[in-house]
């Protein structure tokens, strides 16, 4: 989405164009940080555009085999993106000493990711809470998303849970467009104060 990179842009010209630059560079990790978390944040906000424009359904089936691989790539790629990217935006405001908290909405997509393809075979859950594991449902993957089915130990039943992609990007961004509203403002009277 154009609105996040036009942001990251504006960030990037108030640090580099006033004197919050000087304080930065004079902690070269901390600059780092700061640039790599604006690339991450662009690269993975590109990633999330791909998702949103690309038809899985028109992948060639005549190797059904491939043509599944690429609908997992695409999911997997895009639940990672959106793990990055919120820790990208995490980092950006603790380089700039920036108070940020994830919120509610933010740790759904994060517990989604950890649960279809960043823990899916073994989740350790808290002491009351059975191990479980997790598994996209191939057939159920669409343009919207996919059916994450959940086992657990211990005799639980079994639940599913239908996961809106596009639902989480917009939610994502709508969060992150605050944040960095927020440190453009914060950055903006940093240097005229």
């Amino acid at each position: 989405m154009q609105k996040i990179t036009q942001l990251t842009e504006e960030i990037r010209e108030l640090i580099t164009l006033s004197p919050k630059q000087y304080t930065l560079l004079q902690d070269d990790a901390r600059f780092n940080m700061l640039c790599s978390c604006l690339d991450v944040i662009e690269d993975t906000d590109c990633c999330l555009d791909a998702f949103l424009t690309t038809d899985l359904d028109h992948f060639d089936d005549k190797d059904q085999h491939l043509a599944d691989g690429n609908k997992y790539m695409y999911i997997y790629g895009t639940l990672q993106a959106l793990y990055l990217q919120q820790d990208a935006v995490t980092h950006l405001t603790e380089s700039l000493k920036i108070p940020h908290a994830s919120g509610p909405a933010l740790e759904e997509i994060r517990e989604i990711r950890n649960a279809s393809v960043g823990h899916p075979t073994k989740q350790d859950r808290p002491n009351k809470e059975p191990i479980r594991s997790n598994f996209i449902s191939r057939i159920s993957i669409t343009n919207q998303g996919f059916e994450l089915v959940t086992t657990y130990e211990g005799g639980r039943p079994d639940c599913s849970e239908d996961v809106n992609i596009p639902k989480l990007i917009a939610t994502q961004r709508r969060i992150f467009i605050g944040v960095l509203e927020n440190v453009i403002k914060t950055l903006q009277k940093a240097d005229v104060g």
